[in-house]
């Protein structure tokens, strides 16, 4: 669809408009996201965070938790440490299972993500899931304002959320979290 089509079904007044909201929702142009749809291989694009982010102790988490088969961990990544983990996004159209993988770029505040492409049209809920699982919406230096005196040393540390509510209940029963 032409651009001032989807913003006009998006509910925008003008494409202007529909960009800008685009770009500081996704921090990516709409244009980047459809060239990235019309590549072949993976989807990716990057997803900004606040510093300090421990990332290590972020993918440790990820890594000791790892469910083979399911999620695993590649330390030897081509630009750092990466997490790989199989995922369903529950959708109003039903169930869609694919894949994810985050990498983080500390110096550039970013995570990088590559993903199943056939989850281009679902980006929203996707990213969702993602900012929720990695913690990247927090505010670290209102929370070190607040926690510092009681945890001197968690600088950067965040809660890992979990992929699926039902994955957390689960997780706790079985003692893993």
């Amino acid at each position: 669809l032409p651009m001032d089509t989807v913003a006009s079904l998006s509910g925008f007044s003008s494409t202007r408009q529909f960009h800008r909201a685009f770009a500081q929702h996704y921090h990516i142009k709409p244009a980047q996201c459809r060239l990235s749809s019309n590549r072949p291989g993976p989807a990716r694009l990057r997803l900004s965070y606040r510093p300090p982010f421990d990332a290590p102790a972020m993918l440790g988490f990820w890594r000791q938790r790892a469910v083979p088969g399911l999620e695993w961990s590649d330390p030897n990544a081509q630009g750092g440490e990466a997490f790989t983990r199989i995922l369903s996004l529950d959708l109003p159209q039903g169930l869609s299972h694919g894949w994810v993988r985050v990498q983080f770029d500390a110096p550039a505040h970013q995570v990088g993500v590559q993903f199943s492409e056939h989850w281009w049209p679902h980006l929203s809920p996707l990213l969702e899931r993602l900012r929720w699982a990695l913690d990247l919406d927090a505010d670290p230096l209102a929370l070190e304002a607040v926690l510092q005196a009681d945890f001197a040393h968690s600088t950067g540390d965040r809660v890992p959320g979990a992929w699926h509510g039902f994955e957390l209940a689960v997780r706790a029963v079985l003692g893993q979290q």
